[in-house]
């Protein structure tokens, strides 16, 4: 395996806008070298999160190898959740992307507290046996199936080889590359590194969920939000703020 480059650690404020918004917010990325010599990426992480994410962005960073080929790719697998020293890098095929399907190369991955409560089984929902962690993501169209067979038959896709998306899985992003659905795929704002896009969607989601479908928010409604420091709070002033 090639010699790796010094780790990198820093406060980076990922930006997290709404579509009229510019609040940024210290988040954790890992963003991956797409290169052919790529052996490491960088890990930006800042905020109180800092000490939980440095638990799991070393292990991602040293085992990420090579770039494999389009016919296979690399992942961090967990064999099963309990402890972040399970967590392996492993080479496995790629098959074409199915009806309905994209395959990314990814370019970077968020890493989030669910992430790490994943890994460490603190996260109901985390599968239980192996999983690949990771729930949103940034890269580039590699490929694209047929349209699914319930499609409206345009002959259109709206996805090309090339695409600049945003994502995002249930498990599943911590892979160089991934088939995944093509409706839980958007464009990257051109404005946008693929830091930020890989940043953006879970904490937005979480917050317009928390806001719209659990809380119901009208306008001239009275907000009082928790904790409006962090990721998900600072999603929600924004949000608020173009009600």
């Amino acid at each position: 395996m090639p010699a790796l480059p010094p780790m990198s650690f820093s406060e980076r404020p990922g930006v997290i806008p709404g579509p009229r918004s510019g609040t940024r917010n210290p988040v954790g990325v890992i963003t991956l070298d797409p290169g052919p010599a790529s052996s490491a990426g960088q890990v930006y992480c800042g905020g109180d999160e800092t000490q939980t994410v440095l638990a799991l962005a070393p292990r991602l960073y040293h085992r990420f190898v090579t770039a494999p080929s389009t016919e296979s790719r690399s992942v961090w697998q967990m064999s099963r959740a309990g402890s972040l020293d399970r967590l392996r890098q492993r080479n496995e095929r790629i098959g074409s992307p199915a009806p309905g399907e994209a395959r990314v190369s990814v370019r970077a991955i968020g890493l989030n507290f669910a992430d790490v409560f994943s890994c460490l089984g603190l996260y109901s929902a985390t599968p239980s046996g192996p999983f690949i962690p990771g729930l949103e993501f940034s890269g580039v169209v590699e490929d694209v199936g047929q349209p699914p067979a319930c499609a409206p038959s345009t002959g259109i896709s709206p996805w090309h080889p090339g695409d600049r998306v945003v994502g995002l899985t249930r498990f599943g992003a911590y892979a160089t590359s991934l088939n995944v659905d093509v409706r839980y795929l958007d464009h990257l704002r051109p404005d946008w590194s693929f830091a930020d896009g890989a940043a953006y969607p879970v904490q937005a989601l979480t917050a317009w969920y928390g806001l719209n479908r659990l809380g119901g928010l009208k306008p001239g409604d009275a907000v009082l939000v928790h904790s409006a420091a962090g990721g998900v709070g600072l999603n929600a002033l924004a949000m608020i703020r173009t009600r």
